[in-house]
């Protein structure tokens, strides 16, 4: 696995964590039972967040794999990196989004998509671009 690759995994990983910390943080801004709610929470999104993770790891493996980056500018690895984290997330909400809906309601309507889509936008937007930030970042420095 080559550095770019690995930038990659780091930068996913970070995401996610990111995402678990909003998740527990807002359960416990709304005044409910944090633990159990947390926990609850987590139990019914286990598989749905871990088929999204494993398809954002395949495409970060054949991204870092496939595509080379030959020195950019700084701007374009700014742009690179934001562009690949929000591309990881939409794709990472839609295929979890999916895997709920088969296992839970076994129904799909492209409004759920949408609404799940525009929360996760607006709830993990800002970090999204924070981290696709650090990514351009890092990986301006790795090309260097």
């Amino acid at each position: 696995m080559n550095l770019t690759t690995k930038l990659l995994f780091k930068a996913l990983i970070l995401e996610y964590v990111l995402a678990f910390i909003s998740v527990f943080i807002g359960i416990i801004v709304t005044g409910a039972d944090s633990f159990s709610d947390f926990s609850a929470i987590l139990f019914h999104l286990a598989i749905p967040v871990l088929v999204g993770f494993l398809f954002s790891a395949t495409i970060i493996y054949y991204i870092g794999t496939y595509i080379d980056l030959k020195r950019p500018s700084k701007s374009f690895c700014m742009v690179i990196g934001i562009f690949l984290m929000f591309l990881l997330l939409t794709i990472s909400v839609l295929i979890g989004t999916f895997t709920l809906r088969i296992l839970f309601e076994n129904s799909i309507d492209n409004f759920s998509y949408l609404n799940t889509l525009l929360i996760f936008y607006v709830f993990g937007g800002v970090q999204t671009l924070f981290v696709g930030l650090w990514l351009g970042v890092k990986l301006n420095q790795l090309l260097k």
